[in-house]
């Protein structure tokens, strides 16, 4: 029997993506109770005022368990990784085989009424031409991609959960979707590139696409009318790339495209993409299983999902229209493709939330930013001259809304071919490998900057940084180096108009003499986690190295001038 909606409460994961932002709003439509987890990088902005957003991740399930209120009736887990590159495998099973696992643990724990889990057609593999059912065996272990096995996986543990551990749980698995809200998928791929002449290539396939509000109210219709531990299709239209094309180009008032690109040259297209990834490091721009997509034929069967559901398919024209509706009210359909900064919002420097404040008086503001393997930043304004230490470092990227002139200086502890190696990479590949123990000056007050940064999905672990902000005007005066005894010889690593910076190396055992600059310094010690302290002009400080490795820190002496300590 159903229960009154308006006394209901839904915890949804994933919940401002394009799909989720959709369930979030028909819930709240409805008089759902919406609590919704959400990334500390997520845009909560774009949920409805009265939905409960509670920090957290998916793979920490101490996060989950904090954020899950006690007997939901239903929870959503929409939240997923459809990445296509095999780099991201690893990350990718964490967050739709081991971040399911969590849900369904604290499901269970919370004793959720019904858990709806959105899956994809991928589970069931790579079968082009066959048209696809719920009892259609899934051949995804020997012709799937990683994501399309990651959540066979994902649908596996469910079902485990309902036989052993009596979860009440259904598993959708809807096609390509359509509609509002979607700025990276098919908008990014059809829609932007026919408006703005770009398409390079029509896939010679077909597929099935469905539309977001009709998909929504499956799940929604999910919570009562599915039954626990089986899978529903959910379909929509058949239709070619090239149909699809077309009616794009119909509805913006185009001449229509004549032919589709001969699979051959698509083979080719994957060749260049693949190589060009080997030598930059970077994503493909066309991936194998992106490239089996176009080529393939995906057609299945929706019976059971109308039959059971209530599942009601739109026509193409209408789900094209809508979308191609609200890219227009977005002002992101004028021509060319959207720019990249209103894809994201753009947050300040100290705003950003993989960015971690340390210290700061009047003199500089050093935050830790942390970016995991494949991870990336907002997009974030940075106006005051920095200078960069890196903890631990790796391969890297900066992604920038329009082309903007940098200046950067970088330290003693890169040679010059490396510097030269450092600006070659960028220039040519966008990306570059940041060593670890570097130190690098950015002159942002001059050249300000705005940039997303993101890390590598091959990185063998986090990228971190601490960027010292350099504050207060400079005086721009010599001083002497600060006197180190015991320690012969204090190597200058990186000097400019604002700081003096010191590199000192401590063999096991060995201590320093008294330190004493003369003028405000920030002492850095390096290592796995660093330690940080700020010397007013006055006061002395002595290191000793209790450890068995090297020690190494840097004292950078400020510029400063007298009337401001």
């Amino acid at each position: 029997m159903m229960r009154a909606s308006a006394t209901r409460a839904a915890f949804v994961t994933g919940a401002t993506g394009f799909l989720g932002r959709h369930l979030v709003e028909e819930l709240c439509r409805q008089g759902w109770r919406v609590t919704a987890l959400c990334l500390p990088s997520d845009d909560t902005r774009v949920l409805p005022t009265e939905v409960t957003v509670a920090p957290g991740d998916i793979t920490d399930i101490e996060s989950v368990r904090a954020a899950m209120p006690p007997g939901p009736d239903a929870v959503f887990h929409l939240a997923g990784n459809t990445s296509t590159w095999s780099r991201n495998a690893h990350r990718q099973y964490q967050d739709n085989v081991l971040g399911t696992m969590n849900i369904i643990d604290v499901a269970v724990e919370r004793s959720a009424g019904r858990l709806v889990y959105t899956s994809s057609i991928s589970a069931y593999g790579y079968q082009p031409g066959r048209r696809i059912k719920e009892d259609t065996p899934s051949n995804v272990w020997d012709q799937g991609d990683n994501y399309g096995k990651t959540k066979l996986h994902a649908e596996q543990r469910i079902r485990q959960a309902v036989s052993e551990r009596h979860l009440s749980a259904v598993i959708l698995n809807p096609v390509n979707i359509l509609g509002p809200y979607d700025r990276h998928n098919w908008s990014r791929q059809l829609i932007l590139p026919v408006s703005a002449g770009t398409l390079r290539a029509i896939p010679p396939g077909a597929a099935t696409w469905a539309y977001v509000g009709d998909v929504v109210a499956a799940h929604i219709a999910a919570v009562d009318l599915g039954r626990s531990g089986e899978n529903y299709i959910l379909g929509g239209v058949a239709a070619s790339f090239k149909e699809v094309v077309n009616e794009i180009e119909e509805i913006l008032g185009r001449p229509h495209s004549r032919r589709a690109t001969p699979r051959a040259v698509l083979r080719m297209a994957l060749w260049a993409a693949t190589a060009k990834s080997w030598i930059d490091g970077r994503q493909p721009s066309l991936t194998r299983p992106q490239y089996r997509r176009a080529v393939g034929h995906l057609l299945c069967d929706d019976e059971k999902a109308r039959r059971e559901l209530g599942y009601r398919g739109t026509d193409l024209r209408t789900m094209l229209a809508r979308t191609i509706d609200w890219l227009r009210r977005e002002r992101l359909l004028d021509g060319e493709p959207a720019p990249v900064e209103i894809a994201k919002p753009v947050v300040d420097v100290a705003d950003e939330p993989h960015h971690v404040e340390r210290l700061r008086n009047d003199h500089v503001r050093v935050y830790l930013a942390t970016i995991e393997p494949g991870a990336r930043t907002l997009y974030h304004r940075h106006h005051v001259d920095t200078l960069y230490v890196v903890m631990a470092g790796g391969l890297s990227r900066s992604e920038e809304p329009v082309r903007q002139r940098q200046r950067t200086s970088a330290g003693r502890s890169l040679s010059i071919a490396a510097k030269l190696a450092l600006a070659s990479r960028r220039r040519l590949t966008g990306s570059v490998r940041l060593p670890t123990g570097a130190v690098l000056m950015q002159y942002h007050r001059d050249f300000p900057l705005t940039h997303r940064l993101c890390a590598a999905p091959r990185n063998a672990g986090p990228i971190r940084m601490l960027g010292i902000e350099m504050l207060a005007p400079s005086c721009g005066t010599a001083h002497r180096s600060a006197g180190l005894h015991g320690v012969p010889g204090l190597p200058v690593e990186y000097r400019d108009r604002h700081a003096t910076t010191y590199r000192i190396r401590l063999a096991p055992g060995q201590s320093t003499g008294r330190i004493h600059a003369g003028r405000p310094a920030l002492l850095v010690l390096l290592g796995a986690v660093s330690e940080l302290r700020w010397l007013e002009s006055e006061d002395d400080c002595t290191l000793h190295n209790p450890g068995t490795a090297l020690l190494e820190a840097l004292l950078i002496v400020m510029k400063i001038p007298t009337g401001t300590n």
